[in-house]
């Protein structure tokens, strides 16, 4: 699995611009996730499983903008291995988005606070999220039915690269 996510195909490929990012994200994807680690016992961790970006019909919370009408569920599910450990993981986020503005989202932890905002409106951007000690820097690329999260996160007691696969599942005929 190392190969296949430092080395996925779309890397080399063009990326997508993204003028409409609730539409491009809406959906099922498969995940596929590794994290290597460059402190501690533990090296690497692998997952996989699905990730889905449902519309919410209620929002998740009211905002003072009342433009941020469109939100969407980020929830993934998945198994993970970890050495000798296999379990499995769940994570949730909410993405608002400004009905005037489609190419922008902010992402929210499940407790209203803010995570980052995004928008792929050129195929790729540059995160960043300071959490205590902890700093998380992120690039995110957008290519045809994949998108390619890749972290580096470094604090006192951590360190490590966390790399995210997304790719569009095609509904069933």
């Amino acid at each position: 699995m190392s190969q296949e996510l430092l080395c996925h195909p779309c890397e080399n490929s063009s990326k997508q611009c993204v003028s409409d990012l609730y539409s491009y994200l809406k959906g099922k994807w498969s995940l596929i996730r590794q994290i290597h680690h460059t402190k501690g016992t533990c090296q690497e961790v692998k997952m996989s499983g699905i990730a889905t970006f449902q519309p919410l019909e209620k929002p998740f919370r009211s905002f003072e903008q009342k433009s941020e009408l469109l939100q969407l569920l980020y929830h993934e599910k998945g198994t993970v291995i970890q050495e000798e450990y296999q379990g499995t993981f769940e994570q949730s986020y909410f993405l608002a988005f400004n009905s005037e503005n489609l190419n922008t989202s902010r992402i929210y932890f499940s407790s209203g606070d803010i995570f980052f905002s995004l928008n792929l409106s050129t195929g790729f951007q540059k995160v960043k999220h300071v959490c205590g000690p902890d700093l998380y820097q992120a690039e995110v690329r957008s290519f045809p039915e994949v998108l390619i999260c890749k972290w580096h996160v470094e604090g006192p007691r951590k360190q490590y690269t966390l790399t995210t696969v997304l790719t569009k599942k095609r509904p069933v005929k």
